[in-house]
């Protein structure tokens, strides 16, 4: 249906050129997908827990390979969001869940262009299993790590919407801070809990529910960050700084606090939700790969 997970371009894409494709909207900061990745390990039964467990520092560390790929595969910009709101209002009736109803509807090139985050899941879903079923164990690896990175992508909200950074509201930028600042501030004091995986029967449905999900909380984080900058001049929301000798404008950390409380807890919460799924989606997987011995 889509590119081969392991091609890769024959040629280096300019960094503005993705930028075009898809402005700076990468997924979870750094941070938040490895700690997603790492947590999710801790929700799966024995004998899958301690194969993931002994490969931990791999599906950790190979998390954000998803979003390095982008810089070297034209391909893979589309894979980490769904425009949902291009495809009328909600629950958005007028797509067809299925991809090749969805192309014949709307033509291959606009589905792409609107994004493929949902189809992509249940690809790199379905490959996880091959890969176990086969017993290879690099592939396994680098499978779980990559369908980690797009299962969390789909929990945030902003990866569910045309506004994607904030760029049709007058609130560009807002894609990395709420998504990469916040966590990266505030992460260590989140309370994340640690549930067992439950199996997926249908990968597909669910993908879809998380970004219905995600998508209805895009107003809140748009309204969060308004809120955040209320009563705050343009020198108390930036901050003014020289780096290399260059000057650089950064968000104070007066905003970030207040955009913070403002969520009331909404990064968190998401969060913790793509572990959930995380770990469903791996367990998913495997059960339907026949539950084969991994060997660590």
């Amino acid at each position: 249906m889509f590119l081969s997970f392991a091609k890769i371009s024959k040629f280096t894409l300019p960094l503005a050129f993705v930028g075009l494709l898809y402005s700076g909207a990468f997924g979870w900061g750094f941070w938040a997908h490895q700690e997603i990745n790492r947590q999710a390990i801790k929700c799966l039964p024995s004998p899958l827990y301690d194969f993931f467990l002994a490969n931990e520092a791999i599906i950790v560390q190979a998390s954000t390979q998803a979003d390095q790929r982008r810089f070297r595969d034209s391909a893979e910009a589309f894979y980490h969001y769904l425009d949902i709101d291009r495809y009328g209002k909600a629950p958005f009736p007028e797509l067809p869940r299925d991809y090749s109803e969805a192309v014949r509807k709307f033509g291959a090139d606009s589905v792409q262009k609107n994004g493929l985050l949902p189809w992509r899941i249940v690809e790199v879903t379905q490959k996880l299993s091959d890969a176990m079923r086969r017993g290879e164990k690099q592939e396994v690896l680098a499978y779980a790590a990559d369908l980690g990175h797009y299962v969390a992508d789909a929990h945030v909200p902003l990866h569910a919407t045309e506004n994607y950074d904030g760029q049709l509201t007058e609130q560009s930028g807002i894609h990395s801070r709420f998504e990469s600042r916040l966590p990266e501030s505030y992460g260590k004091h989140y309370h994340l809990s640690v549930d067992s995986a439950a199996y997926i029967s249908d990968p597909l449905g669910r993908a879809f529910d998380i970004l219905l999900e995600s998508y209805t909380l895009v107003d809140s984080v748009l309204k969060s960050d308004l809120r955040a900058k209320s009563g705050l001049t343009n020198r108390d929301i930036q901050m003014v700084t020289r780096k290399n000798g260059k000057i650089e404008y950064r968000y104070s950390d007066e905003y970030y606090r207040r955009f913070h409380d403002a969520l009331n807890g909404l990064v968190e919460k998401r969060i913790q939700a793509s572990i959930r799924a995380v770990a469903g989606f791996w367990y998913t997987a495997w059960v339907n790969a026949g539950k084969p011995e991994l060997r660590a």
